[in-house]
This record gives structure tokens, C-alpha cells and sequence, in this order.
């Protein structure tokens, strides 16, 4: 398979380090979080239509192998969108009730 490349908005995720700096948000401020979420799931959802592609199915059955390469790549993306998630989620209650994150 080959490599999938991450943004670097992805890697650095200035967003979410905005999000930790316990600085009061808006609504305003989630729109570059919202949108890196988004990137992530996407870059996820191609790794994984990449594995599925190269599968075959046989019968009801699909059998997929998995290098240990594909396998970090795809945690790596997986974790990155879970983590923005909850961060997001929290930020936005602390948006809408104009608390700190932490």
C-alpha cells in the first residue's frame, strides 16, 4: 500500500495545542479544529478503502492482511481522530457554558 501522507496541520495540530491552552473559546475558535477532524477522518477512511480495495471478497467473506506498516498508519490515523474528537467535544462545552478546557 502505499504511503498515505498527513497534512502537516494533521501532525503539528496547532489547533488542538490552542485548545489546551485553557484560553476561554467561542464558537468561532472551532471551526479549524472541526475542519482538521474532518481532514483526519477522511485520510483514515482512505487507508482503509485502500486495504479493502486490495481484498477480494470471497463469497460473504472478505480476508484482509495487514503489513505492520499499514497497521501503524492506521492506528496512527485512528487515534489522531479519536483524540481530536474528545478534545473537540470538550471544547465545545467549554465554548458553551465559557469554561476552561482543563
Amino acid at each position: 500500500m502505499p504511503k498515505t501522507s498527513v497534512p502537516a496541520a494533521a501532525e503539528g495540530a496547532p489547533a488542538i495545542n490552542a485548545l489546551r491552552s485553557g484560553d476561554p473559546m467561542t464558537y468561532g475558535d472551532l471551526e479549524n479544529p472541526i475542519c482538521e477532524l474532518v481532514s483526519m477522518a477522511r485520510i483514515a477512511d482512505e487507508i482503509l478503502d485502500q486495504v479493502f480495495e486490495a481484498a477480494p471478497p470471497k463469497g460473504r467473506f472478505i480476508t484482509v492482511s495487514l503489513s505492520r506498516d499499514q497497521i501503524d498508519t492506521y492506528s496512527f490515523a485512528y487515534k489522531n481522530v479519536l483524540d481530536r474528537a474528545i478534545e473537540l467535544k470538550q471544547a465545545f462545552y467549554a465554548a458553551a457554558y465559557g469554561e476552561n478546557m482543563r
